[in-house]
């Protein structure tokens, strides 16, 4: 028996960026229809691109700070791959 795709709100969950492996990433449960963290792929990476734009613009050393906070082990994990 396959589980639908769409819940009871008419949100996609497979469109959902959460949405891997036929679970959600985010929450343990597959309820859509309330979940306050449900976009779609299109507006999650819009979101990330206003979000890295926000970061651009702000003065140098609070932009260290927030990538050193948040980004650093991405950072570290990419130069690991590279060398």
């Amino acid at each position: 028996m396959t589980r639908k795709a769409n819940d009871k709100g008419g949100k996609d969950l497979k469109n959902c960026f959460a949405y891997k492996n036929r679970r959600c990433l985010i929450l343990k449960s597959k309820n859509c229809y309330d979940c306050p963290f449900y976009k779609t792929r299109e507006e999650y990476k819009e979101d990330r691109r206003k979000a890295l734009h926000r970061i651009n613009k702000l003065d140098e050393e609070t932009r260290i700070k927030i990538i050193e906070k948040y980004y650093l082990d991405i950072l570290n994990a990419l130069d690991t791959v590279e060398k």
